[in-house]
């Protein structure tokens, strides 16, 4: 006697089946994300010695989660992301909650920057550059509370800086913005670059405020934070490529230095009107100063077929501190910072681990010090 079975039974057993394996190959997609190892540059690195590997792939994974929006000139993290390592609060700045009023005895500083500002490799969000500042202001007994903002961006340069201080920083009532870069100008990939230089040939400076940003609508699966499948699969297959920066000729870097320095001098003038202080600060790459290279250290540099070239883009960016001091609150050339430090330091070209946050932030701390006590003592 054969068995039928009803339409509606069967219905249920296909929908059964295809549950099954959706959530198989979402299985798949997790156990992939978190064990590649291309993009977690600190795996094995000396300066990570003291953490298991399982620490470090959370790292990874929890960066390759990261939402940024970029819709040329915007480039901005998406808001309220919250991972093992990574916590981004709901104006989408690294770290802790914070009011966007500022009170009275408030001193509010912004630090921008890319990767390096935002933590790239900074095992939680209290080893970042930013939160070692905090830390050492908390140390300091002010008549303000020093409140210190991670404002850094994966991939963030003097452009989209400038554009997220004028869209979006300014609205937070900021005393002062700590800058500090160099390394994403001098390696700007070349469709940046040619978009830059012909506005260089036009003679058309990168405007202050004077531009749209297209917001995209609709659901973006590469942006959905519970479903793995679909952003393994954009990142596999649909990841757009850019070109990448592969020479570093007289006529790019002189465009590239002309450009930083034209960006931070707006911003800079933008601060004597707007009444906050702009300090600008030249980071360090391996290579840079005199630092007793660490084994890692060597073996990443002499990897590297453009470091000579890259240096030299730094240098051309550090000559330019003394004509950004005519508008700029202060600058400072950071390259030198670990001149004395023989531990490992660096895990890549410019990254560094927690423990060169902490001195670069000790470093910055220092130099700007006495600016806040100026301006505290007699508001500008």
């Amino acid at each position: 006697m054969s068995v039928q079975v009803s339409y509606k039974k069967q219905f249920l057993i296909y929908i059964l089946l295809l549950f099954i394996v959706i959530i198989s190959i979402e299985g798949i997609a997790r156990s992939y994300e978190f064990s590649i190892s291309e993009k977690c540059n600190f795996l094995d690195k000396e300066v990570f010695k003291e953490h298991n590997n399982n620490k470090l792939k959370q790292m990874c994974f929890d960066l390759n989660s990261l939402q940024v929006i970029f819709e040329s000139p915007k480039l901005e993290i998406v808001s309220d992301q919250h991972f093992s390592t990574i916590n981004i609060n709901s104006h989408g700045f690294r770290g802790s909650e914070i009011t966007k009023e500022k009170e009275d005895n408030v001193f509010r500083i912004f630090v921008l920057g890319g990767s390096t500002i935002f933590g790239h490799g900074s095992t939680s969000d209290e080893t970042t550059i930013p939160a070692a500042l905090q830390e050492k202001f908390n140390e300091v007994d002010l008549s303000h509370n020093i409140e210190v903002i991670n404002a850094g961006i994966p991939g963030g340069w003097s452009e989209s800086e400038m554009n997220y201080i004028q869209d979006k920083l300014l609205d937070f009532d900021p005393n002062m913005f700590i800058i500090y870069d160099g390394w994403n100008d001098i390696n700007m990939n070349n469709d940046q670059f040619n978009k830059i230089k012909n506005k260089n040939n036009d003679k058309i400076l990168t405007p202050i405020k004077q531009h749209e940003t297209k917001e995209e609508s609709g659901l973006k699966f590469k942006d959905i934070s519970f479903y793995r499948t679909p952003t393994v699969f954009y990142r596999l297959f649909l990841t757009p490529e850019i070109s990448s920066t592969n020479h570093y000729d007289d006529d790019r870097k002189t465009i590239i230095a002309k450009t930083w320095k034209e960006n931070w001098s707006q911003i800079c003038e933008l601060g004597i009107k707007k009444n906050f202080s702009t300090v600008i600060f030249i980071q360090p790459l391996l290579g840079t100063g005199n630092k007793e290279l660490s084994n890692d250290e060597i073996k990443i540099m002499q990897k590297d077929g453009n470091l000579k070239g890259k240096l030299n883009s730094l240098e051309l960016l550090s000559s330019n501190l003394n004509e950004l001091n005519k508008t700029c609150t202060s600058t400072s050339d950071l390259r030198n910072v670990f001149d004395d430090i023989s531990d490992p330091i660096y895990f890549d070209f410019g990254h560094v681990g927690d423990n060169g946050n902490k001195i670069i932030a000790n470093d910055i701390f220092k130099k700007i010090l006495p600016i806040i006590v100026k301006d505290i003592q007699n508001p500008p």
